[in-house]
C-alpha cells in the first residue's frame, strides 16, 4: 500500500506540475498574440518569445505554487538586474579600486566611494512630462552604510524660460547647458555626439585635457546652431 501511495502522490505532483506548465505557457501565448507579436514575424521579437518560453517552462518545472513562486520571481527578477538583496556593508571586501582614488561596489555598480565618502550615482531618477526616465550629475546621494541602494524618482517642472523645447537634435548641433542643473559644466557649450530621447548626449571641450562627456535633458539646454569644426564622424541627416 505505502508504494502505491507514492507511486499516486508521485504521478499527481507530475500532473500539478503539468498543469501549471500548461497554463503559464497558454498565458503567455495570449498575451503574446494581443501584442500582436505571434503575427509581426520580428526576428528579434520571436527570439525573445523563444527565450520567455524557455523560462517558463523551467520555472514550471521547478514546482512552484503561492508563496513560493512569488518568492522566486521576485528574487529572480532583483538578481537578473543586478541588485542586492541584503544591505551593502561598506566593508574593504566589497570595493574595487577603478583609479584615480575612485573605488566601485562589486555588489552594486552605481556605488561608488572617494576620499572615504561613498555615494550612489542612482540616487536620484529624472522625469520628464513625458515619462522618460535619465539621470545626471544631480542623480548623486551620499551613502552611509548599511546601506539597501534605493531610488528617488523626481518629476522634472517645465517651467516658463531657460527650457528647450522638445525637437530633433543632430549630431554635430551645439547647445549651452543650464548654469542652475548641471554644476561643473553649466554655461559650458556642449558639442552633441548623440541625440537621446530625452536630449542629448555630448562633450564639452577642455583646453589641455581633452573632451568631457555630459548628458542633458531638454530642459538642461538650449540650442545654439550648428558646430563649424567636429570630430570626423558622419552626422546623421
Amino acid at each position: 500500500m505505502h508504494s502505491v501511495k507514492c507511486d499516486y502522490d508521485e504521478c499527481k505532483c507530475e500532473l500539478d506540475q503539468e498543469e501549471s506548465m500548461s497554463s503559464l505557457l497558454e498565458h503567455a501565448e495570449r498575451e503574446f498574440e494581443v501584442a500582436g507579436w505571434l503575427s509581426e514575424n520580428d526576428p528579434m521579437q520571436n527570439q525573445m518569445m523563444a527565450n520567455m518560453r524557455q523560462l517558463l517552462k523551467v520555472f514550471s518545472a521547478q514546482g512552484h505554487s503561492g508563496f513560493s513562486a512569488n518568492y522566486a520571481a521576485n528574487l529572480f527578477n532583483q538578481l537578473v538586474r543586478f541588485e542586492t538583496i541584503t544591505p551593502l556593508t561598506g566593508a574593504d571586501c566589497e570595493w574595487v579600486d577603478v583609479g584615480d582614488g575612485i573605488f566601485q561596489n562589486k555588489r552594486a555598480g552605481h556605488v561608488f566611494k572617494e576620499d572615504d565618502k561613498a555615494y550612489d550615482i542612482e540616487g536620484k531618477i529624472f522625469r520628464d512630462a513625458d515619462g522618460v526616465c535619465y539621470t545626471s550629475r544631480e542623480s548623486r546621494v551620499p551613502v552611509t552604510f548599511p546601506y539597501t541602494p534605493k531610488r528617488e524618482y523626481i518629476d522634472v517642472c517645465e517651467t516658463e524660460g531657460g527650457m528647450m523645447e522638445r525637437q530633433e537634435l543632430k549630431y554635430g548641433q551645439v547647445v549651452q547647458l543650464d548654469p542652475e542643473t548641471c554644476g561643473q559644466f553649466g554655461g559650458c557649450f556642449m558639442l552633441i555626439t548623440e541625440p537621446k530621447s530625452f536630449g542629448a548626449q555630448g562633450f564639452v571641450q577642455i583646453p589641455g585635457d581633452g573632451q568631457a562627456y555630459f548628458r542633458a535633458n531638454f530642459a538642461q539646454m538650449e540650442l545654439i546652431g550648428n558646430a563649424e569644426w567636429a570630430p570626423l564622424q558622419t552626422a546623421e541627416e
